[in-house]
C-alpha cells in the first residue's frame, strides 16, 4: 500500500529523443556509464524540444516491452 517511489534525474544526459506510437515520448538516458531507456505516455510533442541534457522525473517499472528483464524510467515530466 505504499506509493511508488520517484525518482528526479537533474540534468541527465539524453542520448535520443523520439515521439512513438501515437503521440508518446522516448527517451534514451546516460546515467554515468549506464543507459536508462525512459517511456512518458503522451508526451511524444516534447522529443523536439529536450536538449542534451534534461531533468526528468518518473518511477522504475519493468520494461515489458523488452521482456520484463529490464527496468525504464516510466516518465511523469521531463524539461
Amino acid at each position: 500500500a505504499n506509493p511508488e517511489p520517484r525518482f528526479m534525474l537533474d540534468g541527465v544526459k539524453v542520448d535520443d529523443a523520439s515521439s512513438v506510437g501515437t503521440g508518446h515520448l522516448k527517451l534514451m538516458l546516460r546515467v554515468g556509464k549506464e543507459r536508462l531507456p525512459g517511456f512518458g505516455y503522451g508526451m511524444g510533442a516534447k522529443a523536439e524540444s529536450i536538449g542534451a541534457t534534461a531533468t526528468v522525473i518518473g518511477t522504475l517499472r519493468p520494461d515489458h516491452w523488452r521482456g520484463g528483464e529490464a527496468v525504464e524510467l516510466k516518465i511523469e515530466h521531463a524539461r
